[in-house]
């Protein structure tokens, strides 16, 4: 039995990570559900993945996040039952449509596709917010990555990589869509709740 992935997706700002932690606050200590991000199933593969991610180039990066995933896949096929409900601040998904957006036509998932060999999630949660919305909460994150700045010193960018982030999740089950504008984090958390998707 594979878990029930739960993957909130989305560009930057929309909200993805304070979902997952709100949920995380929300289900404190419910029985079989878990709050991640990156693998599932991180193992010493996943962690030297990881470390070498971080001294590679975005090509390179792009490569070495997607084989990270597939290790989730082979560590899966091992567990008799794994019957979880995880909440995940991003999933492979993201990989594809952030190396496309970063990489364009040398992102490998331009050439290859390595859908059949990663975990397929429950449902995909999509969040949106206008570019307006955007801005403002960057106003408050303190520390801001090269991607940030990029995005928010051409906000046009933002359209493009939500396109990739669209073509990304095509073909994926039960795909919901969540704009996140002018919304408190409980509204927001209340509209993905009234899915019914965790019970």
């Amino acid at each position: 039995m594979t878990p029930r992935i739960i993957t909130f997706e989305g560009s930057d700002y929309s909200g993805k990570t304070t979902m997952v932690a709100y949920f995380a606050r929300r289900f404190a200590g419910r029985k079989n559900t878990s709050f991640n991000a990156g693998p599932l199933y991180p193992n010493a593969l996943s962690a030297k993945l990881l470390a070498l991610a971080n001294q590679s180039t975005e090509y390179e990066r792009e490569l070495i996040y997607t084989m990270a995933f597939v290790s989730d896949t082979l560590e899966s096929a091992t567990k008799r039952q794994d019957d979880r409900v995880i909440f995940q601040d991003r999933y492979w998904s993201s990989v594809m449509a952030y190396g496309r957006f970063l990489n364009g036509p040398n992102s490998i998932h331009n050439h290859l596709d390595f859908r059949h060999l990663l975990l397929k999630p429950f449902a995909t949660i999509v969040l949106s917010c206008s570019v307006g919305e955007k801005i403002k909460r960057s106003a408050a994150r303190t520390r801001k990555s090269p991607l940030d700045n990029l995005l928010l010193s051409n906000p046009s960018e933002f359209a493009r990589l939500e396109e990739e982030i669209d073509k990304s999740i095509l073909g994926l089950p039960n795909i919901h869509r969540i704009d996140t504008t002018d919304k408190s984090i409980e509204q927001a958390a209340d509209e993905v709740e009234s899915l019914k998707l965790h019970e």
